[in-house]
Parts: structure tokens; sequence; C-alpha cells
């Protein structure tokens, strides 16, 4: 069975209000503002220090039962009422029953695959409006660190199931972490943001040995998850005018990248 992941589809819904604060793009500034007065008054963020206020939401489970992790959220506040906002965590899923019957009369069997509902088996896969940090706790040491030394635009958090999944009727334990985001201003509008290129990072156990899985060339703009040998082949467009951006007339090579073992990874296409 070949499952499609829609690792750039543009989410139809993020929150209940949502849809009435069209006018804010998913992003921050990495570039100062100047507001034009009686006396010019800088706003926005330094380029050398991107500081705003975040906020977690909720504390996840993972299959490691002292580790845990903490979405962190940027704070909006709608310039003219001051009305503040925050995006919430929501989970990619399929629905999957754990177990089928092939006739009405006969017991019911284990099946070859059970996912729970995830997308990827042994992941889980969270996204958010305006998620731009997780942090990552260690209960047995009592340590916590942030994935990322700076704020980032995440699109995707897949973290190990706290879940029994099976694949193949083995099970299927992860231990490493993939995360998906816009890192930097690649366009150089002064904005992180969706327009930037998008990149796949590894991380392992501890949130430590970040890698890009991808050459910093290109941007993701799909992945196609193959069940049989465990692998993800991902989608992505190459940057060949070097512009920082994603265009529709650049050509889309295809990575595949072994889920086992994702130091392993090659070009398809």
């Amino acid at each position: 069975m070949k499952k499609t992941i829609l690792l750039l589809s543009v989410l139809s819904i993020f929150f209940s209000n949502c849809k009435e604060k069209k006018q804010y793009s998913k992003g921050f500034e990495v570039s100062s503002t100047i507001e034009q007065g009686e006396a010019d008054e800088e706003i926005g963020i330094n380029k050398d220090s991107i500081r705003f206020e975040t906020q977690p939401t909720e504390v996840l489970q993972t299959k490691q039962i002292n580790l845990r992790l903490t979405p962190l959220f940027k704070v909006n506040v709608d310039p003219k009422t001051q009305e503040r906002y925050i995006g919430s965590l929501y989970t990619y899923s399929e629905g999957y029953d754990p177990y089928y019957n092939e006739e009405n009369d006969k017991p019911k069997v284990p099946r070859a695959n059970v996912w729970n509902g995830h997308i990827i088996p042994g992941f889980e896969a969270g996204y958010g409006f305006n998620m731009v940090n997780v942090s990552h706790f260690d209960l047995t040491s009592q340590t916590r660190k942030n994935f990322f030394e700076k704020p980032v635009l995440i699109r995707t958090l897949y973290y190990p199931a706290y879940s029994n999944d099976t694949l193949n009727h083995k099970p299927v334990s992860r231990n490493y972490y993939l995360i998906s985001a816009f890192d930097e201003d690649t366009n150089k509008d002064g904005m992180i943001n969706p327009k930037d290129l998008r990149r796949l990072f590894y991380f392992d156990a501890t949130a430590g040995n970040k890698k890009a899985l991808l050459p910093a060339d290109y941007s993701i703009y799909r992945g196609d998850y193959d069940d049989a040998n465990d692998y993800l082949h991902v989608f992505a467009r190459k940057d060949i005018n070097g512009n920082g951006q994603v265009e529709k007339t650049e050509p889309i090579h295809v990575f595949w990248i072994d889920m086992k073992d994702p130091m392993k990874s090659g070009q398809i296409y």
C-alpha cells in the first residue's frame, strides 16, 4: 500500500478564528521595520536578534517514556485591537482499523500493518500555525533544550509515536525526530515564511546531531511513503536560479530516505 504525505500542502484549517486573521502571513520578521511618524520609531525584529514572545500549548508523549516534547508557538498580536492569539497543534491521521475479518464466521486476525492512524508507522506528525520551535525535556536527567537555536517556521514535526505500531507484522519503533521547516530567509525579503526554501532536518533522540537530509538549494514539495521498504520518497524543487524561492518552472527531483536509518539516503530522479 502506497501512502501519499502532503508535505507541502496548504492546510485548509488551523483553528476556529484563523480565517479572521488573514491579514497575518505565517512567519515572522527577521529585519527591522521603520515606522514613520513625528519621530522615526523602529519596530519589528532586528536582523541580529530574532526576539518575540512564544507560548507552549501541550506536552507530547513519545515512545521513549523519559522524553517529552513541548511545541512552542509565536504569540501573535493584532496591532489594532492588541488581541493576542497563538496556534494549536494538529495531527495528520488516517483511519485504520487494527483488525480485519475476511469472513464473518472467521475469528479476527491481526493485520500486517497496524499504524494506529499514523501516516508513517511509528511516527506522529504534528503541525500548527506559527510553530517556531520545539522544546525537548529528559525526565531522567531533568534537562531541557530547544531543537533550533533560533526560531524557525515549522511545517511538520515527526516524533516517535507512543502507540505500538507494526509494519509487515513487525513492531516499528523510531528513536529520532524529523522536522520540516523554513529555517532561513532564503529569498532575502526580511521574513521567514513559506516563500522561503523548505528544508527537512534529522535530530537524534537527544534533539542533537542535527542534519539536513536534502541539499540546501532544494525545497520540499511533497513526499510518498514506501511501506514495502520503509522508505520516504521526498519530492523537492531545485532552486536553479539561486533566488532563494520556489518557482513552478524549476525542476522537481526525487530523493529517498531510509526510515530505518535516515543517514542513508540518495536521489532517485
